[in-house]
């Protein structure tokens, strides 16, 4: 959904950092080189079983109309050796090992790439594109990334942000021609990619990060506001060290490698983390966003899914998370319902220590944390099950979901988790 979950290493798991290990040797040299030394929200190796909860995960046991169908995680069927989770607006994307993508959930503006406009209630196999790294979901369309550098794009395309350069939609993904032309133009490759809304960002080789599609707010970052843009075009005052990209549903995140974190777009409840309220067409630097122990961020996830609301989050070294915007379902974890426009920092989480997180999820108007003995910890809004709690109750701070978890993904109304497999 939000763009998936990055971070510039993976954690020590056991005493030893990992990476990923996964069946077909061309997708794990192809996730070593995209994504240095490691790719949050991917799996270190391929996992056993994924499990949803949440409005997104209930087409087998309910219509999709239900408010509340899902709020204990159940395993997602057909599924298996996944390395990566990215969950939407209204449907859901997995990876496996061999870099096929696997979709469930809606699919009315064709969003699951089969060709179809059905909705499935069991995964099907995304047509005409493989070797795939990464995907990223917009409000109702998707990006990948494939090994060779090359970006493919299917779903919706109102606003151009399947980067095609026209606002032709496609059900069956199709080659981002506008997207691959500019970076072979510049003689670079595209690192990371992510979207939400009705746009979509990449991370170049340069350290340039590109914008595409609706600028509703200036959430492209070129310094207009207002229109779309059809061509990439780059976002403004960013420094040349950025190493990761999040987006919100109209804002975006970048984060250097010396752990600052730079915002822009809309700005209605402080989602830009710099202390105001006033929407940015350019990129401006999150303030106040340390913990006070002399650690940098690591990771960074946008989440919102309405243009009202919206949230970020921030992983620090030490295992601290860090949340700013929007705050009226609880989901900044502080243990209150006001929004704040600097970060706040997640309460009842972490002791730094042999309990901290090394993978955070930022949803609609929830929140998720992947700890390091695998457990995942939810809080925010809980109105559809997606704290997976089994409660319908928001909740302020955190409350486990599940446990013997290796990654995570946010949707809007949902989440998703995957098992670590056996042995």
């Amino acid at each position: 959904m939000r763009a998936g979950f990055y971070r510039t290493q993976l954690p020590k798991r056991n005493g030893r950092r990992v990476l990923a290990a996964v069946a077909s040797g061309v997708i794990a040299l192809a996730l070593a080189t995209a994504f240095g030394s490691g790719l949050a929200g991917a799996a270190t190796r391929p996992t056993s079983k994924v499990f949803g909860w949440g409005v997104q995960e209930n087409w087998i046991i309910c219509p999709r109309s239900h408010e509340a169908c899902n709020r204990s995680p159940y395993a997602v069927p057909h599924l298996a050796h996944i390395v990566r989770l990215d969950a939407s607006d209204i449907s859901n994307l997995a990876i496996d090992a061999s870099g096929h993508v696997w979709g469930w959930g809606d699919n009315e503006r064709g969003e699951l790439g089969d060709g179809s406009t059905k909705p499935r209630a069991i995964p099907v196999e995304v047509k005409g594109v493989d070797h795939v790294v990464q995907t990223a979901t917009g409000n109702s369309d998707a990006v990948a990334l494939k090994a060779n550098g090359r970006v493919w794009a299917w779903g919706n395309n109102g606003q151009g942000q399947l980067g095609t350069g026209n606002l032709k939609s496609h059900l069956v993904p199709v080659p981002a021609t506008a997207v691959n032309s500019y970076t072979s133009k510049h003689h670079v490759t595209v690192k990371q990619l992510a979207a939400g809304g009705d746009k979509a960002y990449a991370l170049l080789s340069n350290g340039t990060v590109i914008a595409w599609g609706g600028n509703q707010f200036g959430d492209l970052g070129d310094g207009r506001t207002g229109g779309r843009s059809l061509t990439p075009v780059v976002v403004s005052r960013l420094p040349s060290n950025i190493v990761a990209i999040s987006s919100g549903n109209l804002f975006g995140d970048a984060l250097t490698s010396t752990g600052a974190v730079y915002d822009w777009g809309y700005n209605s409840h402080g989602q830009l983390g710099d202390g105001k309220r006033t929407d940015s067409p350019v990129a401006v630097r999150v303030t106040h966003l340390t913990d006070g122990r002399s650690s940098r961020v690591v990771e960074v996830s946008a989440g919102g899914d309405l243009p009202a609301n919206g949230h970020n989050m921030a992983l620090l070294a030490d295992g601290t998370v860090m949340t700013w915007g929007d705050n009226a379902d609880g989901q900044l974890g502080n243990g209150k319902t006001v929004s704040s426009n600097v970060p706040v920092v997640v309460a009842q989480l972490s002791d730094g220590k042999s309990r901290r997180a090394v993978s955070i999820g930022a949803g609609g108007s929830h929140s998720m944390a992947l700890l390091s003995d695998g457990t995942v910890m939810t809080w925010g809004d809980n109105s559809h099950g997606q704290l997976g709690d089994g409660k319908l109750v928001k909740s302020t701070v955190p409350v486990k979901a599940l446990t013997g978890c290796e990654m995570i993904s946010a949707g809007a109304n949902d989440s998703l988790a995957a098992r670590r497999p056996k042995g």
